[in-house]
């Protein structure tokens, strides 16, 4: 089970907005990694879009290689993470439903949550730290 990248998006219905992302492609050569990030924020960005405020999904991307799971809440804040085919549905959603709780006390009273129109990398080192602890959900 492989914990592959998390992001977080402002959302919008022609195309949502990055505010942070992680990844870990560490099991990729070198060589790979840059078609892999390509691939990886394509397919977030997509999913994310195609996630209504509310809604939940979970997506499994061309050839099999793996899913991408995304949660959008009412307020428009989407969080995606893309794993491999193994990994656990609901751990997923746990993981991003405690995900977008803590962004969104962090950020709430920046406005940045409601006034972003352009991809940003906000600093948010928590994601990181998300990434490692859910990496092998037991």
């Amino acid at each position: 089970m492989r914990l592959v990248s998390i992001s977080i998006y402002r959302w919008a219905e022609q195309n949502s907005i990055l505010l942070c992302t992680e990844q870990d492609l560490s099991m990729l050569w070198f060589y790979q990694r840059g078609i892999a990030k390509e691939h990886i924020a394509f397919n977030a960005r997509l999913v994310s879009t195609r996630t209504a405020p509310g809604h939940k999904a979970s997506v499994v991307l061309d050839g099999e290689i793996g899913v991408c799971y995304c949660w959008t809440t009412s307020d428009g804040i989407s969080a995606t993470a893309i794993c491999d085919n193994e990994y656990p549905e609901r751990a997923a959603f746990v993981m991003l439903g405690k995900l977008l709780m803590e962004f969104r006390e962090t950020f709430a009273s920046s406005g940045i949550l409601e006034t972003a129109d352009k991809d940003t990398k906000l600093n948010y080192p928590q994601l990181e730290g998300f990434l490692k602890e859910w990496q092998n959900p037991t």
